[in-house]
């Protein structure tokens, strides 16, 4: 049986204005971003730093908005899609599907921007020895920049998908001037979040603010962040299963 994701085309959802404007939107934030910092950083110093920037996440959130309004728009008016579910629910699941892999598509692009951008202001520095960048857990010592640099870039593909389909079961329920709201406000949150003053030291307090986990928050070890990651992974799945049966009780046309 073919792979349904096998022939997925980011084309079929968006148009190619709106994939101009989100890549316009990327591009912004990692412009914005780069500029940060100072001279002689390495690449994977660089790349933390703008993928822990504050524009460059509020450029990714806008992004994945526009994303969901743009995909749930030619989902809902994709009548003979439409037609070939009998059950309501599993519609409805296939759409947030779709909304997790254009999402990913979304972040794929928004880290290969970074990683170019980081590339030309590193200046071809690839060494693995980093300063006072990364977080440097008391129970571990310092983490190669490469390694943190994946794991980051990990907890990534799996948190912002799930973020967007947390967007579109939210524009499913309410209307769409509301959820523009909510995402501007998600977004500019990047600006507003506090500091977390000391280094996490246990696990029962773990971030629950979305925006700890894209930007630069110290925990006393490596295993403690990966186990508050995990934590917080069943924290957003639990989210979308509410959220889902939400919208199944507020059964309408989706936009």
């Amino acid at each position: 049986m073919k792979n349904k994701f096998s022939s997925f085309r980011i084309d079929n959802y968006l148009s190619k204005q709106s994939s101009l404007f989100i890549f316009s939107l990327l591009l912004l934030g990692v412009i914005l971003a780069m500029f940060s910092g100072s001279l002689g950083m390495n690449l994977w110093e660089k790349l933390y730093l703008i993928l822990t920037h504050s524009f460059f996440n509020i450029m990714v959130s806008f992004s994945i908005g526009v994303v969901v309004y743009q995909t749930s728009l030619k989902l809902s008016r994709n009548y003979n899609y439409i037609l070939r579910y009998q059950k309501y629910s599993k519609m409805l699941l296939e759409h947030a599907k779709t909304i997790f892999v254009c999402t990913l598509y979304v972040y794929f692009v928004a880290v290969l921007l970074a990683f170019a951008g980081a590339v030309v202001f590193s200046a071809g520095n690839f060494s693995m020895v980093s300063e006072a960048v990364y977080s440097i857990y008391p129970l571990d010592g310092s983490v190669l920049p490469i390694l943190y640099d994946l794991f980051f870039i990990i907890r990534g593909f799996l948190f912002l998908p799930l973020l967007g389909v947390v967007f579109y079961f939210l524009l499913h329920m309410l209307r769409q001037k509301v959820l523009m709201v909510f995402v501007a406000i998600f977004a500019l949150g990047y600006f507003i979040v506090p500091s977390i003053s000391r280094a996490i030291s246990h696990f029962w307090s773990l971030p629950l603010l979305y925006h700890y986990y894209f930007i630069r928050t110290e925990y006393i070890s490596f295993g403690l962040e990966l186990l508050c990651s995990i934590l917080y992974l069943f924290v957003l799945l639990f989210i979308v299963r509410i959220l889902f049966y939400l919208s199944l009780r507020k059964k309408r046309e989706l936009l």
